[in-house]
């Protein structure tokens, strides 16, 4: 955020300009390690059999062309089943989460964990079959240079047969759609997440102006003379 001054009555008052639009990730639970965005998420790159990787991605991305969603309302989604394929309009504003689970030497492993943002869950893009590469087609709007693995037909979530069967993943959007909750079972390939946020926009910051202070005169205090008797 640049900053300026102004000087008023006599002082030197800061004015905060407005920055870009941006959400975080404020938190996260259970299995899930927030990291700085990492140059390389290929397959078998960022690998822990403990652990879920989070990182922050693009910041205020103005949409080019509609970009396909596969979850936005609040409530658990544990199949292909529960997805709902909708759109977010070009034109919009938003900006990009990751999640990222791969183990090591594709061994079946097991986390579960949470991961809470300052702003609301726009979208879930989390589907990507041959028919459908939503995950691969998000990259480069969202991907901010890290190398992924695209055409990967199991890249993301509900990866046993035709994904419908669930029990083996599963996700959750909180009621107030700013956390989104996980559990995720791997072997190879591995599960990968990108969650879509309403970035709100830095604004100028409140100038409050005290009102100077009335000088007055304060009286001395009055002396306590006793009267002679």
């Amino acid at each position: 955020m640049h900053g300026s001054r102004m000087v008023v009555a006599g002082l030197l008052v800061p004015v905060l300009c407005p920055a870009a639009a941006r959400a975080d990730i404020i938190g996260v639970g259970g299995s899930a390690m927030l990291i700085p965005r990492p140059a390389d998420a290929q397959l078998g790159v960022l690998t822990s059999n403990t652990t879920a990787f989070a990182w922050n991605e693009a910041q205020g991305v103005t949409l080019a062309a509609p970009m396909t969603i596969d979850a936005a309302a609040p409530g658990m989604y544990g199949s292909a089943l529960s997805f709902v394929f909708d759109t977010i309009g070009a034109g919009s504003v938003v900006s990009s989460h990751f999640i990222h689970f791969d183990t090591v030497g594709g061994s079946f492993q097991t986390v579960e964990g949470s991961v809470t943002f300052d702003a609301d869950i726009l979208g879930v893009i989390a589907w990507n079959r041959q028919e459908a590469r939503h995950l691969d087609e998000s990259d480069a709007a969202f991907g901010l240079g890290t190398i992924f693995s695209t055409e990967v037909a199991r890249r993301g979530v509900f990866d046993v047969g035709d994904g419908t069967q669930g029990g083996e993943d599963w996700f959750t959007i909180s009621p107030d759609q700013r956390t989104l909750a996980f559990h995720l079972q791997v072997s190879t390939p591995f599960d990968e997440i990108r969650v879509l946020t309403v970035p709100e926009p830095a604004g100028l910051a409140a100038l409050s102006l005290l009102g100077f202070a009335a000088f007055r005169r304060r009286r001395p205090a009055a002396t306590n003379v006793s009267a002679d008797r």
